[in-house]
């Protein structure tokens, strides 16, 4: 059969369907980089507003307890006392209601500059036995100013669980050191930095700017203490958000650090790429899926129109071929007349 070059009409459903597609693929493709980019706008915009939120619950917990502290001094009247003169039942008593009024303290105690109990607010009164990290007393001595001291994570003997001792040393009438501790709970000052928001793939952290991590969420170590994060690069002059290594995990992610009322300490929260794709690629499926039906669609109605201009051709040719075979046929000659 002699190949036949295709129609004009042929032609312009073939470019049409051509413009169709393409026009389909790049509506597709704009769709689905908006919603990707509008995912990680959005994810970003929560991440701060998430570590903003945290930053303020803690610095309003923490200061609390720094007042709490500072108090003692004028509540057990301890500039103008020595260490012999403190009437320690009464100071533990006071310590005690001090304790209940804070929901976020487990034990308030007083000790000396040797580290040993003078009056607490936990039961086991001077049997009580404070797990207080290597050189932390040093640490908070050593302030030119009282100052809180917040410690690395420790796990206290009363309870067995993990937790921070925050202290601050005050300054009796004879210019000895007593120190004021509060044990506060891990677990408790993780409520607060949540706060109750739940954002898949988010990482938490509370960290000192040397990398130590205070708290973390989730826990990345095998213990329930947390322990070293990765090294923690200056924040931002304005505190934007950065694409930089989470915190935890390290993989690449939005990083937003806030800096605590105490020195030395950020919240930091990471939200991974990776955690805010898996939101978005559902949506990415649901666009190529109707993309590709669009285009199997128009690939269809061009392939049916092609059909049926190319059979409609054809019988428009038969018809042609019929009528030109017809024409042809020699005139059959009249019949002879009946002889007479």
């Amino acid at each position: 059969m002699r190949w036949r070059s295709p129609s004009r009409v042929t032609v312009f459903i073939v470019l049409l369907t051509g413009v169709f597609v393409a026009m389909v693929i790049f509506a597709a493709s704009g769709l689905i980089l908006n919603t990707r980019d509008d995912n990680l706008s959005s994810s970003e915009s929560q991440t701060v507003r998430f570590t903003n939120g945290a930053s303020m619950a803690l610095n309003r917990n923490l200061l609390g307890v720094d007042i709490l502290l500072a108090s003692l001094n004028e509540a057990l009247n301890l500039s103008e006392s020595m260490v012999d003169w403190i009437d320690l039942p009464t100071a533990s008593e006071s310590m005690t209601r001090y304790a209940q009024q804070n929901m976020l303290l487990r034990n308030l105690s007083l000790l000396d500059d040797q580290g040993q109990v003078l009056a607490t607010s936990d039961p086991a009164g001077k049997a009580l036995q404070l797990n207080l990290p290597a050189s932390f007393l040093n640490e908070v001595i050593a302030q030119s100013v009282s100052t809180l001291v917040i410690s690395a994570p420790s796990v206290s003997f009363s309870s067995a669980e993990p937790v921070l001792y925050l202290a601050r040393y005050i300054l009796l009438a004879n210019t000895t050191r007593v120190i004021a501790v509060a044990e506060v709970p891990i677990n408790l000052l993780t409520a607060l930095l949540v706060q109750g928001v739940d954002i898949p793939g988010l990482e938490v952290s509370l960290e000192r700017t040397s990398g130590e991590l205070l708290i973390s969420l989730p826990i990345q170590t095998d213990t329930a203490l947390p322990r070293r994060a990765l090294p923690l690069a200056a924040p931002a002059p304005d505190e934007k958000p950065v694409l930089a290594a989470a915190r935890l995990s390290g993989q690449p992610a939005i990083v937003v650090t806030r800096p605590v009322l105490y020195r030395g300490i950020v919240v930091a929260a990471s939200l991974p790429i990776e955690a805010i794709l898996d939101s978005w690629r559902p949506q990415r499926n649901f666009i190529l899926s109707a993309a590709l039906g669009f285009v199997l669609m128009i690939l269809t109605a061009s392939t049916v129109a092609i059909n049926y201009l190319a059979r409609m051709a054809e019988t428009r040719r038969n018809l042609a071929l019929s009528k030109a075979k017809v024409e042809q046929l020699p005139f059959l000659d009249q019949p002879t007349a009946l002889a007479n």
